[in-house]
């Protein structure tokens, strides 16, 4: 993924963190993110779900995956977002 998709402007911001990153992800619409979450993060298998607010359907999307980080808010969105662009090499820290 090398171009910017996502409109929602929290989905923007971890979308432009994994790309400054390097940090290789499917989204939603992409074959490789079988669970349709927002992101698919393949060298991780890990899934990020990005909401504004709680929903009732969070609980069910979140079932589909085991390994899943769950943004809730503007300020969890801001503080997944400086994690991730903080990387050593092929490694995310978290």
């Amino acid at each position: 993924m090398s171009r910017l998709t996502r409109t929602d402007p929290m989905e923007h911001l971890i979308e432009q963190a994994l790309l400054d990153a390097g940090i290789a992800y499917a989204t939603e619409d992409n074959p490789l993110n079988a669970a349709k979450l927002d992101f698919y993060l393949p060298d991780l298998d890990l899934y990020i779900e990005v909401k504004r607010l709680h929903t009732p359907r969070i609980a069910e999307q979140t079932a589909r995956v085991e390994n899943v980080i769950v943004a809730q808010g503007s300020d969890a969105v801001t503080a997944l977002e400086k994690r991730l662009r903080n990387t050593l090499g092929d490694e995310v820290l978290f």
